[in-house]
């Protein structure tokens, strides 16, 4: 069975592949994806309205899913971890 809606005297038919009216599913072959200036360095996908990033200073973005642990996050910020030795910061 097709979907029409019915509009101010007009039937618009829907998507013969997802059956929506306005706009596609994404998995229909209709599907435009939304336009992004950025994507993630990690998972190379694009970084849309909403989504939780990160910025280093070298001007990489990454989704904060993405991450895949602290190490990776310090690394990629470009900061380095030590060990304090010998200490005697109270005296």
């Amino acid at each position: 069975m097709k979907n029409y809606k019915k509009k101010k005297g007009i039937f618009k038919m829907g998507c013969e592949y997802c059956g929506r009216i306005n706009g596609h599913e994404t998995g229909c072959p209709n599907f435009v994806s939304p336009k992004t200036n950025f994507n993630c360095c990690y998972c190379k996908e694009g970084i849309y309205d909403g989504e939780e990033f990160l910025c280093n200073c070298e001007g990489q973005y990454i989704h904060r899913d993405c991450i895949p642990g602290i190490d990776f996050v310090i690394n990629w910020l470009g900061y380095e971890v030590k060990e304090m030795e010998n200490s005697n910061c109270f005296d």
